[in-house]
């Protein structure tokens, strides 16, 4: 459940943003557009992994004859380093 609440927004918005037919160009200017409203990357990959989801599930149903979600590239996001903590730190646990 949580995982279709957490997919479905990005997608009814990417489906009012081309609400006819649905191609990479499209998909790639949705992309680009949530990255001029300055969403972050975290947030924009999230997106994308729920878009690409979502076409995967196309077509392995047969709704669509092309695998889609190959063609839409992953954005880069930046790396986080887990937190580490010091000598002094571990001294004050």
């Amino acid at each position: 459940m949580n995982v279709i609440v957490t997919a479905l927004p990005p997608l009814l918005n990417l489906l009012m943003y081309f609400p006819n037919e649905l191609e990479i160009a499209q998909i790639r200017k949705y992309i680009s557009t949530l990255q001029e409203n300055g969403l972050k990357p975290v947030t924009i990959e999230t997106k994308v992994r729920a878009i690409k989801a979502f076409l995967n599930f196309l077509y392995k149903e047969g709704y669509i004859t092309e695998e889609l979600s190959k063609r839409i590239p992953k954005p880069k996001t930046p790396h986080q380093y887990p937190y580490v903590l010091n000598d002094e730190h571990v001294d004050m646990i």
